[in-house]
């Protein structure tokens, strides 16, 4: 008789187990993306834009404001191709459009005043410039892209649509990393001559490059301005290691010899 209770309560275990697991399996996936992935929200908003626009303008593809360069590339790239392709309007080649962003010197992904995007279409001979953004808002991201008329400065097509968090291809694209920003420019200058110096750095291990380079820096600038007046500054640093000499304790001194380019800034 025990045996058979002992038996019974088993298979009713077993039994409830089974039918729970399928409940614990579901519970602990992750839920699926909710509303429109970004590729449908690319080709639906190209096709409000083709509802909404005249045929046989010319669009020039501008400006996506998000955290991710890949990202505002993507957009511009695929929402580009797909008005190229409702074959009612006509898009300004990339290669045309990466030349006047060099020239006015701002990028893809950023933000950007609408008097400078109107002067930009402009001489890209657009009647129209697309931008757009993309905003986290919760669990959601809310994308937009307006068309705006160069002429009249008016938007002529709007739209907007929200993409979940979960979708695959916009959690990739905003993960890419920013290429670091080019270095900023060196002010124009006059070579005005050279300046040679000798410095030590005390450290208990052999100095980083980053840290002689720094030193030299300030090194020779320091006995430039003994022989030189005026806003001066030191270019084309050069600096070459010497010798060590153990101190008392774990220090060492380091000893370098450093030349470089004066110049007087205008």
């Amino acid at each position: 008789m025990r045996n058979r209770m002992n038996n019974l309560g088993i298979i009713v275990f077993l039994t409830v187990g089974i039918s729970l697991f399928p409940f614990m399996a579901c519970t602990s996936s992750p839920p699926p993306p909710s509303g429109p992935t970004l590729d449908q929200t690319i080709q639906q908003a190209a096709e409000s834009m083709r509802a909404n626009l005249e045929g046989g303008i010319k669009i020039a593809m501008l400006n996506f404001t998000s955290t991710s360069i890949a990202f505002s590339e993507y957009v511009l790239d695929e929402l580009g191709g797909a008005l190229a392709n409702t074959r009612k309007v006509t898009v300004v080649d990339r290669r045309e459009l990466d030349l006047i962003r060099q020239e006015e010197n701002f990028q893809l992904s950023g933000e950007v005043s609408d008097e400078s995007m109107v002067s930009i279409g402009k001489k890209l001979g657009a009647q129209m410039i697309v931008t757009g953004s993309l905003r986290k808002m919760g669990e959601e991201y809310r994308f937009t892209a307006r068309a705006l008329n160069v002429e009249t400065a008016q938007v002529e097509a709007f739209f907007s649509s929200d993409i979940s968090v979960r979708d695959n291809r916009t959690s990739y694209l905003l993960s890419v990393r920013n290429p670091p920003p080019p270095p900023k420019p060196l002010p124009p200058a006059t070579l005005i001559g050279t300046v040679q110096t000798r410095f030590t750095i005390r450290s208990r291990s052999n100095p980083t490059n980053p840290r002689v380079n720094t030193q030299a820096y300030i090194s020779l600038l320091e006995t430039a301005k003994q022989n030189y007046n005026g806003n001066i500054d030191i270019r084309d640093v050069t600096w070459v290691y010497s010798h060590y000499e153990r101190l008392i304790g774990d220090n060492y001194d380091y000893y370098y010899n450093a030349s470089g380019k004066v110049v007087l800034l205008e």
